[in-house]
């Protein structure tokens, strides 16, 4: 995804996930959805928002978290979203202009959402 915000705006209130419209009938027992969520509990980051049985049901979490690589650049200094066909991923990590505060290990940065 590439992308400009028009504002300033935080990494922890940028989601990725599904929002359903409309409830989801004819699920399993809620003991059940409990039990399958404590399994993967130790899989999903700590941020990651989920419940299957609200009005409007979702499965989110910070965008920031779900990237294979993250990139922040100037308009003028935008890479090829495409990549090149010999690397793995598309985008090449680039973190600079967000500052020195900002971690620049991907495992520190999941937690501090």
């Amino acid at each position: 995804m590439q992308g400009q915000f028009k504002s300033r705006t935080r990494f922890d209130k940028v989601f990725s996930g599904q929002e359903f419209p409309l409830k989801i009938h004819s699920l399993p027992p809620k003991t059940i959805i409990d039990m399958v969520f404590s399994l993967l509990s130790s899989k999903l980051p700590p941020t990651f928002l989920c419940d299957v049985f609200a009005q409007e049901p979702y499965f989110l979490s910070p965008l920031v978290n779900t990237a294979h690589a993250f990139a922040v650049e100037r308009p003028h200094q935008r890479q090829d979203i495409f990549g090149e066909e010999k690397t793995k991923w598309a985008c090449h990590e680039q973190t600079e202009l967000l500052g020195a505060e900002v971690p620049r290990n991907a495992l520190k940065v999941s937690f501090l959402l």
